[in-house]
C-alpha cells in the first residue's frame, strides 16, 4: 500500500530503536488540525463523519518504520504526507479505524498531486473493508487518474468492482494492472476468480430463469386442470338420468324369446 518506498522519496530512516524504548504517543489530530479540506472529498458521507464502526486489526501490514520513527518523523515534519500515511497504516493495524482515518485524510491532503495516489488506495482500500464500495470506486478511480502507470490502483479497483458485481468493468481493470505488471500472479489468479465467479453467477440466472418458466408453466396446468374438474362436476351435476323402459317393451320382448 505504501507504493513508494522512503528510500524513493529521499527519505532517511532512523536506525533500529531499543525494544524497551517507551513507544512514543502517535496521534494525527494532535500533530495538525485540520478542520476542512476539499481534498478529502467532504461531499462523501462517510469521509465527513466520524466512525462507528469496528475494525478488525489488520496484523499482516508491514510497515517499514516503527512507531517512534513514524512518531518522530512527524514530530520534524507536521504536513509530511508520507509520515501521515505510514501513521494511518499503523492504526490499521492495531485495529483503530478512525484513529487510521484521521492519518490517512491528512496525508491526501498534504500529499503533492504526484503522490496523492498512495493516501487515495489507502483510503480506498480503507471503505471497502468498511463496505462502502461505491465510495471506494470513487476515490480508487481519483488515485488511477494521479497515477495511470502504477498497477496497484487498477487491482484495487479491480476489486471494488468485483464486490460491486460490475464483472466487466472489474475484468478491464485487472487487465489493466496486467498490462502494467504481466507478472503479477496475485492479479492472474484473482482475475480467473473472478471470471470464474461470473460464470457460476451466469448459469444460475439461467437456471433460475429456466425454473421461473417450469413453474410458470405448472402454475397454468393446475389452473386448466382446475376448470376442467368444475366443468366435469357441472356436467355431472346437469346430466339427466335415462328414463326406464315401459312394462309393455318388457312384455313384448319376452315374447320375441
Amino acid at each position: 500500500i505504501y507504493v513508494y518506498s522512503s528510500s524513493e522519496l529521499g527519505i532517511q530512516e532512523e536506525d533500529e530503536e531499543d525494544d524497551e524504548v517507551e513507544e512514543l504517543e502517535l496521534d494525527c489530530g494532535k500533530v495538525v488540525p485540520l478542520e476542512f479540506s476539499m481534498a478529502t472529498f467532504p461531499h462523501l458521507q462517510v469521509l465527513s463523519q466520524p466512525w462507528n464502526i469496528s475494525w478488525a486489526s489488520e496484523a499482516d501490514l508491514e510497515l517499514p518504520m516503527t512507531v517512534n520513527q513514524i512518531s518522530r518523523g512527524l514530530a520534524r515534519n507536521r504536513t509530511s504526507w508520507f509520515f501521515h500515511n505510514l501513521a494511518s497504516l499503523h492504526w490499521r493495524k492495531i485495529g483503530d479505524g478512525q484513529r487510521a482515518l484521521d492519518c490517512a485524510k491528512r496525508s491526501l491532503h498534504f500529499a503533492s498531486r504526484s503522490f496523492k495516489d498512495v493516501p487515495l488506495l489507502n483510503l480506498g482500500v480503507m471503505l471497502q473493508r468498511a463496505q462502502c464500495s461505491a465510495e471506494a470506486a470513487i476515490l480508487l478511480h481519483s488515485a488511477v487518474d494521479h497515477a495511470p502507470h502504477r498497477p496497484q490502483g487498477h487491482f484495487v479497483l479491480a476489486n471494488v468492482y468485483a464486490v460491486l458485481g460490475d464483472y466487466n468493468r472489474s475484468i478491464g481493470c485487472y487487465d489493466n494492472a496486467l498490462g502494467l505488471d504481466p507478472d503479477w500472479t496475485q492479479v492472474k489468479s484473482t482475475k480467473h476468480a473472478v471470471l470464474c465467479r461470473k460464470k457460476l453467477e451466469q448459469l444460475f440466472l439461467q437456471l433460475n430463469s429456466f425454473l421461473q418458466d417450469i413453474m410458470t408453466q405448472l402454475k397454468d396446468y393446475s389452473s386448466v386442470y382446475e376448470r376442467w374438474l368444475k366443468t366435469q362436476e357441472e356436467v355431472l351435476k346437469h346430466k339427466a338420468p335415462l328414463p326406464s323402459p315401459p312394462l309393455s317393451s318388457l312384455s313384448m320382448f319376452s315374447s320375441y324369446k
